[in-house]
């Protein structure tokens, strides 16, 4: 893995988890020593994560993470809400064996997780794999976009940290058991459901 893969995987955490808050100026030379990379990368990391809106960069003054309004949230929810009707159908035809597997595994993780923090997390990774699982490219990175934007949110807004219940636990597992049927509709049903309940959360 490149330097700058590195820095961008590590500082897109720091922001994610909000270590990073919105509004805070990101001052690059302890950003470095931070995450022990060296400038260049971190740059290229930086300009990356501003195309991803989780930083805005104002030329000539400086960096910032970036802060969501309400038309934002309801912005990347419409999004993510229309993709997931492709990921449901690409992800239940084109599944194998090994994936089912690797979902399985996460779904696993999540239920015996108690710490919330990990349990968002781990259902970042859930979704993640789904959208892997569409062998389009361009198709997952614009989801796994949306994706973090809204798991931030959820550490924003920490006291929906409790979110990843049994209940979307249980969710999971039918999301799994619609793909090894490959019922397209049913996974795009579920897939969509979860976005339209994160965004009651937020916007009613």
């Amino acid at each position: 893995m490149r330097d700058s893969d590195i820095a961008y995987e590590k500082i897109k955490k720091m922001l994610i988890t909000c270590e990073l808050k919105p509004g805070e100026v990101i001052i690059e030379p302890r950003l470095t020593e931070q995450i022990n990379v060296g400038r260049t990368p971190v740059r290229e990391a930086l300009k990356r994560l501003s195309w991803e809106k989780l930083i805005c960069i104002i030329p000539r003054q400086c960096m910032i993470v970036s802060e969501l309004s309400v038309r934002d949230l309801e912005s990347i929810c419409q999004l993510r809400y229309t993709l997931s009707a492709l990921v449901g159908r690409l992800a239940a035809a084109r599944r194998t064996g090994d994936e089912l597997r690797e979902l399985r595994s996460i779904a696993d993780k999540t239920r015996a997780e108690t710490i919330p923090e990990k349990r968002i997390l781990l259902g970042r990774e859930f979704h993640r794999a789904v959208s892997k699982i569409t062998r389009n490219e361009y198709l997952e990175t614009q989801m796994n976009i949306t994706l973090d934007l809204c798991v931030r949110q959820l550490f924003v807004n920490r006291e929906y940290m409790g979110s990843i219940d049994d209940t979307v636990v249980r969710e999971y597992g039918d999301i799994i058991r619609s793909i090894e049927k490959r019922d397209e509709k049913e996974t795009t049903r579920l897939l969509q459901g979860h976005v339209m309940s994160f965004k009651s959360k937020f916007l009613g």
